[in-house]
């Protein structure tokens, strides 16, 4: 047997070690980078959906101020009810208890 032959051998694990524990961190840090960009991905999702919302938010309450501020007008109201077919109610007494109403 060659003396250089064993040599080599008793050599090739000595080498294989650094290998392994070079490919089991860039295992972790693959899977580190992988996690911390599904979470920062999640995250801008939430905060997009938030935003999406406030936006829907703001625009229905813009469209129920405007609402507000046009029954809020008389001749708006008396023409409203004039094309419902309503009248004015005079001398009439209305009882309300538990959602029932009576009129006198």
């Amino acid at each position: 047997m060659n003396p250089n032959h064993r040599t080599l051998t008793t050599a090739r694990p000595l080498l294989t070690m650094p290998i392994i524990v070079f490919g089991v961190v860039a295992l972790f840090l693959l899977v580190y980078y992988v996690v911390q960009a599904n979470m920062l991905a999640a995250d801008t999702w939430r905060l997009k959906t938030a935003q999406d919302q406030l936006i829907s938010q703001k625009s229905a309450r813009d469209d129920l101020t405007a609402r507000q501020a046009q029954l809020d007008d008389r001749t708006v109201l008396q023409t409203l009810a004039t094309a419902q077919g309503m009248v004015p109610a005079e001398h009439t007494v209305y009882l309300v208890q538990s959602d029932a109403v009576a009129a006198r």
